[in-house]
């Protein structure tokens, strides 16, 4: 999608993202078996359900900052998509998981 290619151009960023509309998740829980749990599922609804592509999902420490560092430079990204624009809207949401797939 524009926002990866102007991220990448903004912040000089050469991440390994392909150029298509992108979803960023983050998963919390109680121990690791059920974060995977969660990732597993995420994955299913996703790829399964809506035919999805590449995800990913990290545990790492420099990975996991680099992916929320593409999602945080996303507002200036989105501004250089508009030259002369003032402003832009980002947000985000939090929907629990057995809701997941009605947003999608």
């Amino acid at each position: 999608n524009q926002y990866v290619a102007s991220h990448k151009d903004s912040v000089g960023n050469a991440e390994k993202m392909d150029e298509k509309p992108t979803l960023f998740l983050e998963f919390h829980g109680g121990s690791d078996t059920a974060v995977q749990e969660q990732v597993s599922l995420a994955e299913m609804i996703c790829t399964e359900d809506h035919s999805g592509s590449n995800f990913h999902f990290t545990a790492g420490e420099d990975e996991r900052n680099a992916l929320w560092s593409a999602r945080h430079n996303l507002y200036y990204a989105s501004l250089a998509l508009r030259p002369g624009a003032k402003g832009a809207l980002i947000t985000d949401a939090c929907v629990p998981l057995s809701k997941f797939a009605d947003i999608i």
